[in-house]
């Protein structure tokens, strides 16, 4: 594989590995760029068993994932969550009757200790659907599971956040 045919197949998929790593590495995009950096050159020093696999997106993003245990194996600390991946819990899990900015920001801190409380399968899977924008699909194949249960734990850990947000929301003071 020469370096157009390289852009042409692997360079598309950039954002779906950052997606992916940035779900991993707990929302830290400096981690995330590197790891998806190292997996690019992995590929690239690879690039010439690429045209025997039959989906270039899903090996480059198992790759990046397997870079991403890797640093996470090696005891790296882990970042809180950013932005995206709350943002997609405020929307899934969002409070009826949000009257100013000020309380969407209390929403959006909330939705991110909140999500800090779900399971990690729970967790790593939105955080997918919310940086990647990956597919269910996509996500069970990345993560080595079957769609059913991406979609079974996509549904309970939205249905966590929306049950803790109303709960919340019903409380006069609401202290975590």
């Amino acid at each position: 594989m020469d370096s157009s045919e390289f852009k042409r197949q692997v360079i598309p998929h950039y954002r779906a590995m950052y997606g992916v790593a940035m779900a991993m590495l707990g929302g830290d995009s400096q981690r995330a760029e590197d790891a998806v950096q190292d997996t690019m050159l992995r590929l690239w020093d690879h690039r010439g068993q690429l045209p025997e696999i039959s989906s270039v997106k899903a090996y480059a993003i198992r790759a990046v994932r397997n870079r991403c245990l890797e640093l996470i194996r090696s005891g790296a600390p882990e970042a809180d969550v950013e932005d995206p991946a709350t943002r997609t819990a405020v929307d899934s899990a969002s409070i009826p009757g949000q009257r100013s900015a000020t309380e969407a920001a209390d929403n959006l801190e909330l939705a991110t200790r909140l999500m800090a409380a779900l399971p990690e399968a729970q967790r790593n899977i939105l955080r997918m659907r919310a940086f990647a924008d990956l597919d269910n699909d996509e996500i069970a194949q990345t993560l080595g599971i079957n769609n059913a249960t991406v979609r079974q734990q996509l549904s309970r850990a939205r249905k966590t956040l929306r049950d803790l947000m109303g709960r919340i929301s019903r409380t006069p003071s609401h202290n975590l």
